[in-house]
């Protein structure tokens, strides 16, 4: 008698998780939206200083198209170093 109440109890626990999984369907994009919309700060320390200076708050979106621009710009560095002629 036991197994069938157990049984039972058990599938309207599962049909409650789904029903509540459909509810709020939640795609990556969905996901990755908010998390580029999250605002993120950061301590920047200028060289030779102690004292650190004002957080830097931007957001997730902000700090990777940074990270890329930072990114390609070394990388164009690099390449006109390899590339120009030598001095002397």
């Amino acid at each position: 008698m036991r197994i069938p109440v157990v049984v039972t109890a058990g599938c309207f626990g599962l049909m409650a998780s789904i029903s509540a999984a459909a509810a709020q369907p939640q795609t990556a994009q969905d996901k990755q939206q908010s998390e580029d919309q999250k605002i993120v700060c950061k301590v920047s320390y200028h060289e030779g200083m102690v004292i650190r200076s004002k957080d830097n708050c931007a957001t997730e979106a902000k700090w990777r198209a940074e990270r890329s621009r930072t990114q390609r710009a070394l990388q164009d560095l690099e390449l006109r170093a390899l590339t120009a002629a030598p001095r002397g």
